[in-house]
């Protein structure tokens, strides 16, 4: 079973070792490609030359896009840095990990605090009415936590 994720962020590994064996985990796995974050067609998430790994600075950022089976529990511990993610796929939660630490938010809860609320088109069916509702408390929670 696979779990997509929205992710944004950036890591700061504390040594090149750790960076390195980062972006091995990410290339045999089939998230980078040439040191490029990939989706899991192998298309490019950036195209510029920033969007590398800076192994001189030991970062690690991680663009804007739908994640499939990420290992994110498997590069932040030890790390500096912010990366947020949330998912829709089987539940509905967000992430913030900052500095290695990851702060959970179960995304129903924290929308309704937030009071976002979905005005519905007419004829629009309830499934499509929480869809939409998710995608803007989903957008929320990125724009709130994201840098």
């Amino acid at each position: 079973m696979s779990v997509y994720i929205t992710m944004n962020g950036s890591l700061q590994f504390p040594n090149t070792e750790a960076l390195e064996k980062a972006v091995k985990l990410l290339t045999d796995g089939g998230w980078m490609k040439d040191r490029f974050m990939v989706d899991e067609n192998g298309d490019k998430y950036g195209h510029e030359e920033d969007d590398l790994p800076d192994v001189n600075g030991l970062f690690l950022d991680l663009p804007f896009g739908l994640y499939r089976n990420f290992p994110i529990e498997h590069l932040s511990p030890g790390t500096k840095g912010r990366v947020v993610w949330t998912c829709t796929d089987g539940e509905f939660q967000g992430c913030v990990i900052s500095d290695g630490v990851e702060t959970l938010y179960d995304l129903e809860k924290w929308g309704k605090e937030q009071k976002i609320e979905y005005e519905p088109e007419d004829g629009e069916d309830e499934p499509a009415i929480q869809c939409e509702w998710q995608r803007l408390v989903e957008f929320a929670f990125m724009e709130t936590f994201g840098d």
